[in-house]
């Protein structure tokens, strides 16, 4: 059984409710599980931002952490 699991940071700037430019800032070592965080980030799902907030953009950092086990 072979198991991979890693942790990638992913920044992206949100604009009414999609990411743009998702980029890893910090790899997991390994370039799967790099292109998988980048593709979480950029097909999540998000709020509509409120009002006040609407048509500004709005940078993020976030980890995304993968544990896959392969049979």
């Amino acid at each position: 059984m072979m198991k991979q699991e890693g942790r990638t940071k992913v920044a992206f700037r949100l604009m009414q409710g999609h990411a743009e430019d998702p980029r890893v800032v910090q790899s997991s070592g390994i370039s799967a599980i790099d292109a998988a965080a980048v593709a979480a980030v950029r097909d999540a799902a998000y709020p509509t931002p409120p009002a006040e907030l609407a048509g500004k953009a709005l940078e993020f950092a976030v980890f995304v952490e993968f544990n896959v086990s392969m049979r």
